[in-house]
């Protein structure tokens, strides 16, 4: 079992975005990735992960509790990550508060969907003690305990 806590660092926790749209969510949240050595060639997984969500990002459900889900798979990234944020202000008539990034290894494909299934849950069992939050370590806290 994937502990959130390994995929999810306190670095890629945005608790205040600002953005007009989901792309420009989803281009910010991105960039908190930056750095991380899971990611050889940060340019190209950044390219690849965008053309993918302008692709497929309709097809990204939004969750109750307001979370939009991107996700995808790739040969980019070294081992499962994840970005987590809550946008200062609501988009999509407040419909999106929350994104939660996850990139997935391929030869993760088996594990592909419970990974993107147990993040959700995650995010449900959470979604009381989030809106609270104030800060990433309080994020943090409320997430540590997840499996997925």
């Amino acid at each position: 079992m994937i502990q959130l806590r390994d995929v999810l660092l306190l670095k890629h926790i945005d608790w205040e975005l600002e953005a007009e749209n989901r792309l420009e969510a989803i281009a910010l949240l991105l960039q908190e990735l930056r750095g991380d050595n899971r990611i050889p060639d940060f340019e190209a997984f950044s390219k690849v992960f965008m053309k993918h969500v302008e692709k497929e990002g309709h097809t990204f459900s939004i969750l109750t509790g307001g979370l939009l889900l991107p996700h995808c798979r790739t040969d980019l990234v070294d081992e499962m990550l994840m970005a987590f944020g809550r946008l200062k202000y609501p988009i999509e008539d407040g419909q999106i508060q929350y994104i939660m990034l996850i990139a997935v290894p391929k030869e993760m494909e088996s594990d592909y969907l419970r990974i993107v299934g147990g993040a959700c849950r995650a995010f449900r069992a959470s979604i009381e003690s989030l809106n609270q939050c104030r800060t990433v370590r309080e994020v943090m806290a409320c997430l540590s305990g997840a499996n997925i």
